[in-house]
C-alpha cells in the first residue's frame, strides 16, 4: 500500500510538473492557503493537523508492536507433476477418477446400471466422508464441521465456487491422499491439519469420496475433455433438477439419514464416531423442550433445532439448504419414527399402527403450551448468593463445587440409551447446547439466557439424568420453588469464567517479575498474568485417532524472570484420572475398563527451526526432520501401582517417528493440581537453552507453541488426546520511553517550526 501512494504521489506530481501553466495551476491554491490573509483559519488548522498527523505517523512506526507476523498462505498451490502413493506413481497431468470414467462409459451402452453404480459410488463415499471427514468439513460440507474452529486455517469450503468446481479431480486426489504433510512451502504445511490419508483409506475409498463431495455440492470437476466435461455437466443437471424435487423422505435419507439412521433410531455410519451421540426419533424423547412437565416437545422446539443446530454437537443449522417448509415437513416425518406412542394421537386405532408401532397417518400430535418465565428475579448479589445455596443443596453433586461438571456423588451417570453422560460445564457457556443467547455480554441478552437456564431448570432435559426440578404430575410439589429456580438461574449464569473464551486471541503475552518465579499453581502471582484460552481439539489427523474428546480447551499464563520462564496451565477435567485412584474408586464402571494418568504437553520449535519474516514452523504435529521440536511433558502418575508425577523433555522429528526421551539435562520442572473438576499444572524451564538446541526466550520475539492434553479416564493415551495448533508466544520487549514520545514530539515541534518558516516566507514575498 506504501509503495502504491507513493507511486501515486510521484505521478501526479510528474504529471502536473510536465508544463509550466499546468505547474501553475496545481500550485496556485496550495499558495494562496499559505500567502492569502482571507485564509487564516484555514492556515492555522493545517499548521496544527500535519505536524500532528505527522507525530503519530512516526509514533506509530516506533512504538513497540503486538501484531502476529503476517503469514500468507497460497490456497491452491501448484501440484507437483507427480505422485507416489499406494506403491504407485501417477502422472497428476493425465490422471482421472476411474470410478467416474468407467460411470461414463456404461452411461452409454446401459443408462441404469450406470446410475445404479453412480449412486452406489455416491453412497460408499459418503460413509468415508462421515467417518472420516466432516468432523472437520462439516455436514453441509462447508468447513464448520464441530472442531473447525480448533483448526487455522479454517477446513475448505466445498461449496465455494471458487474451491473444487475450479480443480481438477486429480488435484484433489493429490491434496487428499498426502495433506498437509504434502504441501509446498506457500501452502504452510506447518498449520494444515489434514491428515495423510493415504495411510488411513484406500486408493477406492479416495476416488469414492471425491465422487461424493462433487456430487452432494452438485459441482463439476474441471475436465480438458470437453465431451466428457458435458457428459458429466448433463449427470449434474439431472441430479440437480431431481433434488430440488425432493420429498421429506428424500430429504431425511440424503441428509440425516448418515448420523440419525436410516429408520430414525440414531444409528447412522457416522454415529459410533459422535458425542453425543445423535437423537433417537424412535423414542420420542428430544432433550431440549420448552413445553411444560412431561409433555413431548412443542413443535417450535423441533424447528428451531433443526434450523439453528445445536452448539458443541454434530447437529449444524440446516437453514442455507432447507426451507421453513422442508424442515417442517421434516418434523412430521420424524414424528412418524417413533415408536413409543408419544406422537400419536391418544384415540388413534390399532390399525393405524404398523407392526413396530410407528402410527402411520399424519394427525401427529402437536404440543403448544410453554413453560411459563412469569417471576423473573432481577440478576443481583442478593440473588445469586440465594442461589449459591439452593445450588449447593440440590445441583452440586453432578455439577461439582464449581460447576465444571465433576460428580461428586459418586454415581454413574448415563442417559435413557446406556450412555455414559456428563454433567454440563457451566463455567463455559459457549458450550452451552441451546441456553446461551448471543455473545454480548449486554443486560438483555443476559436476562434472556437466565430465562432458558430457568426452563432448563424447571423441565429437565428429558432422556438423560436432568430432572425437571418443577412438578410434573398433579398434586406433588416442586422440588425447587419457582423463586429459587430464579436465583439458581443467576447463580448458574455468574459461574461463566471470566477467562476469555477460546479464539479472542492467539498471542500468550508474558508478564515479567522480578523476584523469583511461582512454585505452585496456587501463588498468588499469577493473578498478574493475562490468561489466555484455545481450542482443544482431538487428534482426528492420525491413527491412533479419538472422535470423542471430553476436554475441549486449555487457559495458559505465562511469567517469566531474567533466568527463567514457568507457564501455567488450566484445563476443566471432570475427573482426577490416575490408575488405582480417585477415578476407579468412586465411579462403578472403574474396574471394567483401563483407566491412564491424565497429562499435558507444551511443544516449541528447536532453535532455527523456524522463522518469522517469512513465517516458517514446523508441523504442529511434533515437528518434521528438518524442523525438530522440543515438547514438555507432564504426567500425573499414578495411586495403584505408586508412581510419583513425573515432568520429562522429549525430542521430537516428525509425527512417524518416536519420540526421544531426553536422557540427561532434563531441567523441566512441573508440578500439577486436581481440585474441583479443574486440572492446573506449572511447568517451568531457564530461558537460556544452555548450548542445547531448545528454544530460548528472548523479549521482543513471537515463538510457537502448541499444547495437548490426555484425559486418561476417556481412554486418552498416545496418540489419542487432543491438542492445539501453533499458536504465539511473546515476551514484551523492554520500552524506551524516550525514543517511543520523544521522536513523536519532536517530529511535531520540527514540522511545526518548519511550517511557520514556510508561510512566513510565503507570506514576505
Amino acid at each position: 500500500m506504501i509503495t502504491f501512494m507513493v507511486i501515486t504521489v510521484i505521478g501526479v506530481i510528474l504529471y502536473f510538473s510536465s508544463e509550466d501553466r499546468r505547474w501553475s495551476e496545481f500550485k496556485a491554491p496550495i499558495i494562496a492557503t499559505l500567502r492569502d490573509d482571507g485564509k487564516q483559519t484555514l492556515r492555522w488548522a493545517l499548521l496544527i493537523f500535519i505536524p500532528l498527523l505527522f507525530g503519530y505517523t512516526a509514533y506509530d512506526a516506533v512504538k513497540p508492536s503486538f501484531e502476529t507476523p503476517m503469514e500468507l498462505r497460497q490456497v491452491h498451490p501448484a501440484p507437483p507433476a507427480s505422485l507416489r502413493v499406494y506403491d504407485k506413481s501417477y502422472d497428476l497431468a493425465t490422471l482421472e477418477n476411474p470410478l467416474r470414467l468407467k460411470i461414463l462409459e456404461q452411461l452409454n451402452s446401459n443408462p441404469d446400471l450406470a446410475w445404479e453404480n453412480y449412486k452406489k459410488t455416491v453412497h460408499a463415499g459418503s460413509t468415508v466422508y462421515f467417518r472420516n471427514c466432516f468432523y472437520c468439513h462439516g455436514d453441509l460440507l462447508g468447513g464448520e464441521g464441530h472442531f473447525a474452529k480448533g483448526f487455522d486455517p479454517l477446513p475448505t469450503d466445498f461449496r465455494d465456487v471458487g474451491t473444487i468446481a475450479q480443480l481438477q479431480e486429480s488435484f484433489l486426489f493429490w491434496r487428499i491422499t498426502t495433506g498437509g504433510p504434502g504441501l509446498p512451502q506457500g501452502g504452510m504445511p506447518w498449520k494444515s491439519a489434514m491428515p495423510v490419508w493415504h495411510e488411513m483409506l484406500s486408493e477406492e475409498e479416495v476416488w469414492q469420496v471425491i465422487t461424493f463431495l462433487y456430487d452432494y455440492v452438485e459441482q463439476v470437476p474441471r475436465m480438458w475433455d470437453q465431451a466428457t466435461s458435458r457428459a458429466v455437466s448433463g449427470m449434474k443437471d439431472k441430479i440437480a433438477s431431481e433434488r430440488a424435487k425432493m420429498t421429506s423422505e428424500e430429504i431425511y435419507q440424503f441428509r440425516c439419514a448418515v448420523c440419525h439412521g436410516e429408520e430414525g433410531a440414531g444409528d447412522g455410519p457416522a454415529a459410533e464416531f459422535l458425542n453425543p451421540r445423535p437423537r433417537d426419533f424412535t423414542q420420542g424423547f428430544l432433550k431440549y423442550k420448552t413445553s411444560p412437565g412431561a409433555r413431548p416437545p412443542r413443535d417450535e422446539d423441533l424447528f428451531n433445532i433443526i434450523k439453528y443446530g445445536l452448539v458443541g454437537t454434530s447437529m449444524p443449522g440446516w437453514s442455507e439448504v432447507l426451507s421453513d417448509a422442508q424442515i417442517n415437513d421434516l418434523i412430521t416425518l420424524m414424528k412418524s419414527f417413533d415408536t413409543s406412542y408419544t406422537w400419536a394421537p391418544v384415540d388413534a386405532p390399532e390399525e393405524d399402527f404398523d407392526e413396530d408401532g410407528r402410527y402411520r397417518k399424519s394427525d401427529f400430535k402437536v404440543v403448544t403450551e410453554r413453560e411459563p418465565t412469569d417471576g423473573q428475579v432481577p440478576y443481583s448479589p442478593e440473588s445469586i448468593a440465594r442461589g449459591k445455596e439452593v445450588f449447593e443443596e440440590n445441583c452440586e453433586k453432578c455439577h461439582g463445587v464449581g460447576g465444571r461438571g465433576d460428580i461428586t456423588s459418586g454415581e454413574f451417570l448415563d442417559d435413557d440409551w446406556g450412555y455414559r453422560v456428563w454433567a454440563r460445564d457451566l463455567t463455559k457457556p459457549w458450550t452451552w447446547r441451546i441456553t446461551e443467547v448471543g455473545s454480548g455480554n449486554d443486560n438483555k441478552n443476559r436476562d434472556e439466557t437466565i430465562r432458558n437456564i430457568y426452563t432448563r431448570l424447571s423441565v429437565g432435559i428429558p432422556g438423560t439424568p436432568m430432572p425437571a426440578h418443577r412438578a410434573t404430575e398433579e398434586g406433588e410439589e416442586d422440588s425447587i420453588t419457582l423463586e429459587d429456580r430464579w436465583h439458581v438461574a443467576n447463580y448458574t449464569y455468574s459461574l461463566r469464567s471470566n477467562r476469555s473464551a477460546p479464539g479472542k486471541s492467539t498471542v500468550i503475552e508474558g508478564v515479567e517479575v522480578a523476584s523469583e518465579l511461582p512454585k505452585s499453581v496456587a501463588d498468588e502471582a499469577w493473578q498478574q498474568a493475562p490468561a489466555t484460552s484455545f481450542r482443544l481439539v482431538p487428534n482426528i489427523i492420525k491413527e491412533k485417532r479419538l472422535f470423542t474428546p471430553l476436554n475441549n480447551a486449555i487457559t495458559v499464563q505465562a511469567l517469566y524472570n531474567d533466568r527463567e520462564i514457568a507457564f501455567l496451565l488450566e484445563v476443566n477435567d471432570r475427573t482426577d484420572s490416575r490408575p488405582g485412584g480417585p477415578v476407579t474408586e468412586r465411579f462403578p464402571d472403574g474396574a471394567d475398563r483401563t483407566v491412564y494418568p491424565d497429562a499435558v504437553a507444551i511443544q516449541f520449535p528447536k532453535q532455527g527451526a523456524y522463522s518469522t519474516a517469512p513465517v516458517e514452523k514446523p508441523l504442529y504435529r511434533h515437528g518434521d526432520p528438518e524442523h525438530p521440536t522440543t515438547i514438555w511433558y507432564w504426567n500425573a502418575g499414578s495411586v495403584k501401582p505408586a508412581i510419583e508425577p513425573r515432568a520429562v523433555l522429549l525430542d521430537a522429528t516428525g509425527p512417524d517417528t518416536k519420540l526421544i526421551t531426553r536422557a540427561s539435562g532434563n531441567d523441566l520442572a512441573a508440578s500439577g493440581k486436581w481440585e474441583d473438576g479443574r486440572w492446573r499444572v506449572l511447568m517451568k524451564r531457564p530461558r537460556n537453552s544452555n548450548g542445547l538446541q531448545d528454544m530460548s526466550f528472548p523479549k521482543g520475539q513471537f515463538i510457537p507453541v502448541s499444547f495437548a492434553n490426555w484425559d486418561g479416564n476417556n481412554g486418552e493415551i498416545g496418540s489419542k488426546h487432543t491438542m492445539t495448533t501453533w499458536v504465539w508466544l511473546l515476551l514484551p520487549p523492554d520500552i524506551d520511553y524516550t525514543r517511543v514520545y520523544g521522536i513523536p514530539l519532536g517530529t511535531i515541534v520540527g514540522s511545526f517550526l518548519a511550517g511557520i518558516l514556510l508561510v512566513r516566507t510565503q507570506r514576505r514575498k
